[in-house]
C-alpha cells in the first residue's frame, strides 16, 4: 500500500513521512522504515524526520531490489531508540 502513495513515486520524502505515520496503527509492527538500495534508511517513524539513521544490512532488501518484487521479512526487533 505504501509503496504506491504518490508522494513516495515523486520523492516527496516529508509528505511520505507524515502519511506512513497516519497509517502505521493499522500495522502489526511498530514503525515503518524506508530505505535505498545501500539498506540506509531515509526515514524511520519511530525517529523525528530528518535524524541520522543507521544503515542496515539485509538479504530481503537485495531481494527487493534484485527482482522489483516485495517480500516477506522475517520479524526484526530493535534496539531502543536511542540506536544511531
Amino acid at each position: 500500500m505504501l509503496s504506491t502513495f504518490p508522494h513516495l513515486q515523486s520523492g516527496d520524502i516529508p509528505a511520505f513521512y507524515a502519511h506512513a505515520h497516519s497509517v502505521e496503527h493499522v500495522l502489526t509492527g511498530n514503525n515503518i522504515v524506508l530505505s535505498d538500495i545501500t539498506g540506509q534508511q531515509l526515514l524511520n517513524t519511530l525517529k523525528p524526520l530528518g535524524e541520522q539513521l543507521r544503515a542496515m544490512e539485509s538479504e530481503q532488501l537485495r531481494k527487493v531490489f534484485e527482482t522489483g518484487r516485495t517480500v516477506v521479512s522475517d520479524v526484526y526487533i530493535a534496539g531502543c531508540c536511542s540506536d544511531p
